[in-house]
């Protein structure tokens, strides 16, 4: 955008606020980027949205990408740009993407690849994000997850967190066994830092990841 709009404020904003909503709003911001004022004048299907306009909902898709980021540590942003530019512009598989509601508000999120034989007979969750202690939103991931498996035939479902995820212990409780990807894959899942300052063993114990990072789906 133009006119000397704080780009740099709104990119601050969203890297560091606990509310960006709020403080989008509070500095006015949103009211100063005409593609971001535009939003709001973009109507959704209220049977699917009822929250709102577009703006809406991606306000509500900050504020849970900002509640997730400290928990998070080191991950690759989970972004409307990337998240349409990976699953949707540019896939490798076909997807399906999933959202868990509470009274219309946004409280997580999933995408699928119901058929895929990473594993034999395998369902794939690519992606999966809810609040923090929110059982009933994973709870209805999960179950959403179990009967697109059912429905294509698949005996399986397979998702990679890291160990230390909450994810990881999460799905654990609810009957998923944990497998090293090494043995699985018969490779193990790595990285290269381009980053200066970070280091391997912080990566070890912060990187947050799931299968939608990797090239194998």
């Amino acid at each position: 955008p133009g006119g000397g709009v704080p780009v740099g404020g709104l990119r601050e904003i969203l890297r560091t606020a606990d509310i960006p909503s709020a403080a989008l709003r509070d500095a006015g911001i949103i009211d100063e980027i005409p593609e971001l004022a535009a939003l709001a004048e973009t109507e959704q299907d209220p049977g699917w949205h009822p929250e709102g306009d577009v703006l809406v909902h991606s306000l509500w898709a900050a504020d849970l990408a900002a509640e997730h980021a400290a928990e998070k540590g080191c991950t690759n942003l989970r972004t409307a740009t990337y998240l349409a530019w990976r699953y949707a512009r540019c896939p490798s598989g076909c997807y399906e993407s999933w959202e868990a509601r509470r009274a219309g508000r946004l409280v997580g999120f999933a995408v699928l690849r119901p058929v895929h034989d990473l594993l034999p007979q395998s369902c794939t969750i690519a992606e999966l994000l809810t609040r923090s202690g929110d059982g009933e939103a994973l709870d209805a991931l999960v179950a959403c997850a179990t009967a697109r498996a059912r429905a294509h035939g698949r005996r399986r479902i397979l998702a990679v967190f890291p160990p230390q995820a909450r994810e990881a212990g999460a799905l654990h409780d609810r009957g998923f066994e944990s497998e090293p990807s090494a043995r699985t894959f018969f490779r193990s899942i790595g990285c290269r830092l381009a980053q200066p300052g970070l280091t391997f063993s912080e990566v070890g114990q912060r990187w947050w990841y799931t299968l939608g990072d990797f090239d194998l789906v």
